[in-house]
């Protein structure tokens, strides 16, 4: 019956110191603690929890905001798509989970769903007007889904570890938006023609590679992730205790970007591989490992950037490649 309210002050903290290092123009560091303060009924963080024997149930609502602002840099006579100032975003998210313990203690079970609802959800946008940006608004957009984690021996010596993730995201209301990718081809196209950066024809052509948005999934959201691990405990004699483990990782493809253009934003899905066995031998105070990540040099990509600012290139972040190595320690 024991229940619990709170009302968290660090995230709403964080977000406006965060905010106010990128955006420093636009905040006084001065006023930071009166913002916070002036903000702090916006954010209701309500949790409940309630125990039955070994079964446990969360609930948790939380409102979160991102603060507003205005877009300093943009000419504002004359931007089509990015407007002069962005609403703050605000996201009410909804999540219920349980834990529990089986096999008499010998396994344990977590799992959680959630849904997300966001309202004007911050994005870097791009105006057909020549060097014009600054932050958008998506007006509406949500996502929903649910975590698994168990934890089980399959014998004395023997430990199963899985977690697997599952989401579904979209941009739920109609919302115009410039692809800055679309938009520089379009503008370089021009040029190569010898038609002048300035004129009304490039802003016409860009203006042209206008989309709504609407039903594109939202970025860095992979549909499904998984890791899988298996680890094994024994001793032998006159070597010492010796622990091994492999572990299987599964990273879903994603867009990477609100636009979901099919060139750019479309990052593959990877799996990998990781290994380790360890010596710890008796009556010694050392211990060495053997570690391999990655064992099959799967090519995975973890990240992927657009640059926003400049001609609109596109770099990838890989996933650290085969990696063999040995590991020793030694206790003081």
């Amino acid at each position: 019956d024991d229940k619990q309210l709170s009302v968290s002050k660090d995230f709403l903290k964080d977000s406006i110191y965060k905010y106010a290092l990128e955006y420093s123009m636009n905040i006084d560091f001065k006023d930071i603690e009166a913002l916070q303060s002036d903000l702090l009924h916006e954010m209701k963080d309500i949790f409940q929890s309630y125990n039955f024997n070994d079964l446990g149930i969360d609930i948790d609502f939380c409102n979160i905001l991102n603060v507003s602002s205005y877009n300093k840099l943009l000419n504002n006579n004359s931007s089509i798509v990015v407007l002069p100032t962005f609403e703050q975003e605000t996201v009410d998210a909804y999540e219920v989970g349980l834990k529990t313990d089986l096999d008499g203690g010998r396994a344990r079970l977590n799992a959680a769903a959630f849904l997300y609802n966001y309202e004007n959800l911050q994005y870097q946008a791009t105006d057909p007007e020549v060097f014009q940006g600054g932050v958008g608004n998506i007006p509406e957009s949500e996502i929903y889904g649910a975590e698994l984690e168990l934890g089980a021996f399959l014998s004395d010596s023997l430990l199963f570890d899985a977690r697997l993730a599952w989401l579904s995201t979209e941009i739920t209301e109609s919302h115009l938006a410039l692809d800055n990718v679309a938009s520089e081809a379009a503008t370089n196209a021009l040029l190569a023609q010898g038609v002048n950066l300035f004129s009304p024809e490039v802003e016409v052509a860009r203006a042209a590679q206008i989309s709504d948005v609407r039903g594109n999934v939202l970025p860095k959201t992979p549909k499904v992730t998984a890791n899988v691990a298996l680890t094994h405990t024994t001793s032998i004699d006159g070597w010492g205790d010796v622990k091994s483990s492999l572990s299987y990782t599964y990273r879903g493809d994603f867009k990477h970007r609100v636009f979901n253009n099919p060139i750019t934003d479309s990052v593959g899905s990877y799996h990998t591989l990781d290994v380790m066995v360890k010596l710890s031998p008796d009556n010694a105070s050392w211990r060495v490992e053997l570690i391999g990540k990655n064992i099959t040099d799967e090519d995975g990509i973890n990240a992927r950037f657009t640059d926003v600012v400049g001609v609109g290139a596109t770099g990838d972040q890989f996933i650290q490649p085969r990696q063999i190595m040995v590991r020793a320690g030694v206790d003081f």
